[in-house]
């Protein structure tokens, strides 16, 4: 028996990305304000659209739990999950950084591999590869797989 089949949670937490929103936020924040108190009213809408970059990747930078039977994410707006039983292949893009279960009618869009962080990335790794072999799951390369949305696989909470 791996590390992997004990039933353990995996988690995921995007820890870097959300300091990296938070940051963004507050920086262009003040620039906005800045701009709007020095008159350049042309500017401000530039800085505003950062912050919403900045609102944006805190809202879609979410959890990523798993273990040997589901896969969930969770984001502050909702969260999704997929049994790996019914996941039929596994897409990513060249670089590794968005991971989507596809299944019968459902899709699940995570961050892929290249955020994870952690005590879990190993394990994580390790359970994704054995589930692979164990159920069949095909794995394709995409770089489709960035502009994908999660489908069929929204959970109440």
């Amino acid at each position: 028996m791996t590390v992997v089949d004990d039933g353990r949670l995996l988690i995921f937490r995007p820890t870097l990305l959300r300091v990296i929103g938070w940051i963004g936020i507050s920086f262009f924040l003040f620039c906005t304000i800045g701009s709007w108190r020095a008159g350049a009213g042309k500017v401000v809408w530039l800085f505003v659209l950062f912050v919403g970059l900045g609102v944006y990747l805190l809202l879609e930078s979410g959890t990523l739990e798993m273990n040997s039977e589901i896969i969930t994410y969770r984001t502050p707006l909702a969260r999704h999950r997929i049994r790996w039983d019914e996941v039929t292949r596994i897409e990513l893009d060249r670089m590794g950084s968005t991971m989507v279960f596809w299944g019968e009618n459902k899709r699940l869009v995570a961050l892929g591999p290249y955020y994870w962080q952690g005590p879990d990335r190993t394990d994580m790794m390790l359970l994704v590869a054995t589930q692979m072999d164990k159920i069949g799951i095909s794995y394709q390369q995409s770089e489709r797989a960035m502009f994908r949305r999660s489908k069929n696989t929204r959970v109440r909470s």
